[in-house]
């Protein structure tokens, strides 16, 4: 749960440092980078209110997964997108699945522990998931320039593929 809620944050987070090189490469208007990020924030919050009572029906654990296939799958669409149209849905789809994928966490941290370590579950969620935003700026600091945008995607959606068997 952790790897998940760090590659959470960190597909979002990395919209603002990638942002520069799409500009250059699709020629965006201010506008299209705006639907960009907007269309990932907008899903986030759209989808982690339908899901909630979708992961009620179906079991937490098995929305969580799918959403996490969805999120790295998206993710690396991402880095293959021929044109800013086709990574706009990519980001769109990325931001559906983590939204899907916080209303999960969320419920996880709250429901399984007990009431008096459910705020220092809830840090731990929080911290994680700063972390991943931490590391997006750490990663594009050192390695932005030398592997280009697209590898940059690619390398930070592996981690949620950590925790599978």
């Amino acid at each position: 749960v952790g790897l998940v809620s760090y590659a959470d944050y960190a597909e979002l987070a990395l919209l603002s440092v990638i942002m520069p090189a799409l500009r250059c490469e699709w020629k965006l208007s201010s506008y299209f980078e705006a639907a960009i990020t907007m269309s990932a924030y907008g899903s986030y919050a759209l989808f982690s209110i339908l899901f909630g009572k979708i992961s009620d029906k179906y079991g937490r654990k098995t929305v969580l997964q799918w959403a996490t296939i969805l999120l790295i799958v998206s993710a690396m669409l991402s880095a293959a997108a021929p044109n800013k149209w086709i990574f706009l849905v990519c980001r769109f789809t990325t931001g559906a699945a983590i939204g899907i994928n916080v209303s999960c966490i969320v419920c996880y941290g709250t429901e399984f522990a007990e009431s008096k370590y459910r705020a220092i579950g809830m840090t731990v969620f929080v911290m994680t998931a700063f972390g991943g935003v931490l590391l997006v700026n750490g990663v594009a600091f050192l390695a932005l320039k030398a592997i280009g945008w697209r590898w940059f995607l690619i390398v930070l959606s592996l981690p949620p593929f950590l925790p599978w068997p």
